[in-house]
């Protein structure tokens, strides 16, 4: 069986955050919607999102957050991602690799000093 390229498996991760709506994603991981939930994704494609790029800041945030969302967080995240043209899955995922990258390694430091 032949290995997948790096190139192929990052392809592959961008297009499963692309194939579902926001709705379901926060469903394929568990989240039971709210109408809080809608107003907030309402709310993430008015600053311009898109639904792929929203899939990967939710992600994020269930990661930095233990598996809750922070609608203020969200929201400022969604802002702050389109002030940097932060409007693509592959940009919005290789920022995401990047700043994970710097919460593990703050992660770590903390670890050092009790």
């Amino acid at each position: 069986m032949q290995r997948k390229s790096y190139e192929y498996r990052k392809k592959e991760h961008e297009q499963r955050f692309e194939a579902k709506t926001p709705v379901e994603f926060l469903k394929y991981h568990g989240h039971i919607i709210s109408e809080a939930d809608l107003k907030m994704l309402k709310e993430l494609h008015k600053i311009g999102l898109k639904s792929g790029v929203i899939n990967v800041l939710l992600e994020y945030v269930l990661v930095v957050s233990r598996d809750r969302i922070l609608h203020p967080l969200v929201i400022e995240l969604a802002r702050y991602w389109f002030s940097q043209s932060i409007m693509s899955v592959e940009h919005a995922t290789e920022y995401v690799t990047e700043e994970l990258k710097k919460y593990v390694k703050g992660l770590e430091n903390n670890r050092q000093y009790p």
